[in-house]
């Protein structure tokens, strides 16, 4: 994945993520220009999608702040397993709304039941991002204008994204 690389306001930009030459889970922050909306995901140690949030954010910092929120209150999120398209998928509720959804869907239950549990044990001990990653080539890039902040009181904004993440 290639991208522009460089330091700005919003954060440190970088072409490639930090992958597999440290091993373990990280997260990962991308947008799609250095002035659009951020998102994360969390990549296993391979650089496998294990699952995204659904919020983007207007900066690097208010990412890493809704990484951090997300992380206090992952026992609390509720597990939500579908079947849509003959495909299953998962995502993680607060408040009977989406704030994590799988990073692809499964053709078997028990795969989709063992990504959600592999989402929530290794995010826990994931790296935190460092970087923005700049690509407009992905899938997951969308547009939001509306706010919600994972948790009450939470000093940052918070785009939720339209529709469904990829």
């Amino acid at each position: 994945m290639q991208g522009d690389t460089g330091n700005t306001e919003r954060g440190s930009v970088a072409a490639t993520s930090r992958g597999s030459a440290q091993g373990g889970a990280h997260f990962q922050m991308f947008a799609a220009t250095d002035q659009g909306e951020i998102r994360w995901r969390l990549l296993s140690g391979n650089n496998r999608d294990l699952g995204r949030g659904v919020a983007a954010y207007a900066d690097a910092e208010s990412c890493r702040l809704g990484i951090k929120q997300m992380l206090a209150v992952l026992d609390e999120l509720v597990p939500q397993v579908r079947r849509g398209d003959h495909l299953w998928q998962w995502s993680l509720l607060a408040e009977q709304l989406p704030v994590i959804s799988g990073g692809h869907a499964y053709d078997r239950q028990i795969r989709c039941e063992q990504a959600l549990a592999q989402f929530r044990t290794q995010a826990r001990d994931a790296r935190p991002a460092d970087s923005v990653m700049l690509t407009a080539s992905r899938r997951w890039v969308q547009s939001s204008d509306a706010y919600r902040p994972l948790q009450r009181g939470a000093s940052a904004q918070v785009r939720e994204a339209g529709g469904r993440a990829q």
